[in-house]
């Protein structure tokens, strides 16, 4: 008898988060036991963790999934004067990391989440497992090499 695969069961989930930025929630779809290494997928523009929709329930049995809202789509939510830039939810997603204690994760990159992605790994690059690019943008100014402003997480 072979292993039966679980029922694909996501959790939809809004973190709220004080960082160095200002106030935030962060919108993401979560799928898969924690104890199991984690894929952190990043949506492309003009997108949301919906995107992930399909994707989520092939992975899920093998993998902990997380799917956030990248800042200025879907339901992650920041301050009315909040100025958007990579760099910016670069640090939002990594405080909403942190919160979450996840220090381990391959990273699924394309179009407007590759900045935030490869950011992530330029500034922590022992967090990162792998990175999974399906046309991902990388150029100097995606990447992030001018400045990391440190979290003031939870």
């Amino acid at each position: 008898m072979s292993p039966q695969a679980h029922t694909y069961r996501p959790g939809y989930h809004d973190l709220a988060l004080t960082t160095s930025l200002g106030n935030a929630t962060v919108h993401y779809v979560e799928a898969g036991d924690t104890p199991k290494s984690t894929v952190l997928l990043l949506h492309d523009f003009p997108s949301s963790s919906n995107q992930s929709r399909d994707l989520i329930p092939l992975i899920s049995d093998s993998y902990h999934v997380l799917a956030p809202d990248l800042l200025a789509f879907g339901l992650t939510k920041v301050t009315s004067d909040f100025v958007y830039t990579f760099e910016k939810s670069t640090n939002i997603n990594a405080a909403w990391l942190l919160a979450l204690n996840i220090t381990r994760y391959a990273v699924y990159i394309l179009d407007y989440g590759a900045p935030v992605g490869l950011r992530l790994a330029v500034h922590n690059p022992d967090h990162i497992a792998a990175i999974i690019s399906q046309n991902g943008n990388a150029y100097d100014s995606g990447l992030g090499y001018p400045s990391w402003d440190p979290i003031m997480a939870l």
